[in-house]
C-alpha cells in the first residue's frame, strides 16, 4: 500500500513539473503548432498513452482539423487533410466541453464512424480545448494499455487547458502582429510626420513623411543628426520640454526649423511626453505660412485703397456759388485743394472753350471801350494779351 501511494504521489508531481514546464513554452514560444506539440506529447507520456493527435474545430464549425498526428508507429494510411466530421465521440466532447473517453471503443458504436486504412484503436480519450465557454479544439489519445481512468482524464483535461491558452495566445500575438503591421504601415505612409525621441534629443523612430520634410534620404542619416540640431533657434526646444514637463502635452506648437540643407521650414509640432519619451507628430506649414503671409498683404493693400476710395464717397458739401468744398473741421476749400488732400489726383490748369470764349469776348470789349474813349495815348500798346491770345488760338478749330 505505502508502494502504490509513493508512486501516486510521484506520478502527480510528473504532473504537475509537466504543467509547469509546459506553462514555460507557452510564454516562451509563440507559434501554437510548436507549444501544441510540446503540451501533447508531455501529455501522451505522463498518462501512457501511445498514439494521438491534437485538432481544431474549423470555422464552419462542422469538422476537426488536424494540426499533427502521431499514430504511435503503427499503421495508418488514412490522409490527415481529409476532412474529419464532428460526430461520435468527438461530438460529446465538444458538445459537453467535457473530457470523455471509452476503453471499449473497437467494440462500441463508434467504431462504424472510422475511416478504412486508420490505426487500430482499442480505447480513446478526448479532452477539449475551450475558449470562452467555446470548445474550439481537442486534444486526443489512443492505445494506452490497461485503459484509461478518470485521473487520465483529469490530467488530460489541464493540458486541455494549456492547449487552449496556447492557442488564445498564438491568436492573440497573431492580432497583435496584424495590427501592429497595419499601424507602422499607416505611420510609415502617413501624410504628417511621425516620430519618437527622448528628453536628450537622442531620435527613436521617424516615418517616411518626417524624413521628406527634413530633406533626409534614410533614417540612419536623420538619427545620426539628432533632433536637438533641427531647432534654427535652441530657446524652441527648451520651451516645448518645459511645457511638456508642465502638463505632458502639447498641441500646435509652431517654431522654424531646419533640413538638411539649411532651408528654414515653418513646423507645426503635437507631442506626448511619458518618461522620458517624446512622442509627436509634424505638420509643414511652410507654404501656409508664405500664403497666410501674402495674403494679410493683399488684405492691407486693399483696406488701403478701400479707405482712400470712402474718403471721396458719400455726401459732400459743396457751394452752390464759388463751389468751395467744407471739410470735415467745418473749413471751406478750393475744390482742387480737397480733392488733391483726398486722393492721389492732381490738377493742371487751363480754359475749356466755353470759359475761354467768355473770357477773350470780355477783354476785347474793355480794350474796344478804351479805345473809343481815347483812353489810349497816341503810339500806346493795348494791355498785354498774350496768354489769352495763345488760349484763343488753341481752341480755335483750324
Amino acid at each position: 500500500m505505502s508502494h502504490m501511494r509513493e508512486k501516486g504521489k510521484t506520478k502527480e508531481q510528473s504532473f504537475v513539473s509537466s504543467l509547469l514546464q509546459a506553462s514555460r513554452k507557452i510564454l516562451e514560444i509563440r507559434e501554437f503548432n510548436a507549444t501544441a506539440r510540446y503540451i501533447f506529447d508531455s501529455c501522451k507520456d505522463l498518462i501512457g498513452a501511445s498514439a494521438g493527435y491534437i485538432a481544431l474545430l474549423s470555422k464552419d464549425g462542422t469538422e476537426n482539423e488536424v494540426l499533427f498526428l502521431d499514430s504511435g508507429g503503427l499503421p495508418c494510411s488514412v490522409d490527415t487533410s481529409l476532412p474529419m466530421p464532428i460526430r461520435g465521440l468527438r461530438a460529446e466532447a465538444y458538445r459537453t466541453g467535457k473530457t470523455v473517453y471509452d476503453n471499449k471503443f473497437s467494440g462500441s458504436e463508434w467504431v462504424k464512424y472510422i475511416p478504412e486504412r486508420h490505426v487500430l484503436l482499442e480505447n480513446v480519450l478526448f479532452a477539449p480545448l475551450v475558449i470562452e465557454g467555446k470548445t474550439v479544439g481537442l486534444l486526443g489519445l489512443a492505445n494506452k494499455p490497461g485503459g484509461f481512468t478518470e485521473d487520465d482524464a483529469r490530467m488530460a483535461t489541464a493540458f486541455g487547458e494549456l492547449a487552449a491558452i496556447a492557442l488564445m495566445n498564438s491568436r492573440t500575438m497573431e492580432l497583435l502582429e496584424a495590427s501592429e503591421r497595419k499601424y507602422h504601415n499607416l505611420v510609415d505612409n502617413a501624410l504628417v510626420g511621425v516620430y519618437q525621441s527622448n528628453l536628450q534629443g537622442g531620435i527613436l523612430y521617424a516615418n517616411k513623411a518626417l524624413l521628406r520634410i527634413f530633406e533626409f534620404e534614410s533614417l540612419e542619416d536623420f538619427i545620426s543628426g539628432g533632433a536637438l540640431s533641427r531647432y534654427k533657434n535652441p530657446v524652441d526646444r527648451e520651451a516645448l520640454i518645459k511645457s511638456l514637463k508642465e502638463t505632458g502635452r502639447v498641441t500646435n506648437f509652431e517654431f522654424e526649423a531646419l533640413t538638411k540643407h539649411g532651408d528654414i521650414r515653418n513646423i507645426l509640432l503635437s507631442a506626448t511626453m511619458e518618461g522620458n519619451i517624446l512622442s509627436g507628430m509634424i505638420i509643414d506649414i511652410t507654404e501656409r505660412k508664405k500664403f497666410e503671409e501674402e495674403r494679410e498683404k493683399l488684405i492691407a493693400e486693399l483696406q488701403d485703397a478701400l479707405a482712400k476710395v470712402k474718403l471721396l464717397s458719400g455726401m459732400l458739401p459743396i457751394c452752390a456759388s464759388c463751389k468751395k468744398i467744407r471739410d470735415d473741421k467745418g473749413y471751406w476749400k478750393q475744390i482742387e485743394s480737397y480733392i488733391t488732400e483726398h486722393s492721389e489726383a492732381l490738377f493742371s490748369h487751363g480754359m475749356c472753350p466755353e470759359c475761354a470764349k467768355k473770357a477773350y469776348k470780355k477783354l476785347d470789349e474793355l480794350i474796344k471801350k478804351k479805345s473809343e474813349s481815347g483812353s489810349l495815348a497816341s503810339g500806346e500798346s493795348p494791355p498785354h494779351t498774350g496768354g489769352f491770345a495763345e488760349e484763343k488760338r488753341r481752341q480755335e478749330p483750324e
